[in-house]
């Protein structure tokens, strides 16, 4: 390796070897470092989102009606003589289990406090 420095008074330093050892880098571990740091980017909206109060008939009301009891989107195809099932993709969602505890905080304030029968909500 030639190295060349422009301020050096010699201008050339010769042929000069350095070994640097360079990490051996796994992608397992780059792969677990990006969730990390999408995880905690995304922790602020999961934060907010647990700290939303249900203490509203018309927002409990709201809440139960926007965010579906079951996944929507599991289906199971039948073509001919073969069935193709596509599972839920509700669990690739990063806020699934914030909206899940939010309905569920919401639908517990409709039967606790209000005495309201939630069975409409449950199918």
């Amino acid at each position: 390796m030639r190295w060349f420095i422009p301020d050096h008074p010699d201008k050339n330093l010769g042929n000069l070897e350095i070994n640097i050892p360079l990490p051996k880098i796994n992608p397992f571990h780059c792969l677990i470092n990006w969730f990390i740091v999408k995880k905690s980017r995304l922790q602020p909206i999961k934060d907010h989102l647990l700290a939303i109060n249900v203490e509203d008939v018309t927002r409990a009301h709201l809440v139960c009606k926007l965010i579906p009891s079951q996944c929507p989107f599991e289906r199971r195809i039948q073509l001919f003589k073969w069935q193709l099932h596509i599972p839920p993709l509700c669990h690739f969602n990063p806020f699934y289990n914030e909206f899940v505890m939010l309905r569920f905080r919401a639908l517990s304030y409709l039967s606790d406090v209000c005495g309201e029968d939630v069975t409409r909500y449950c199918h």
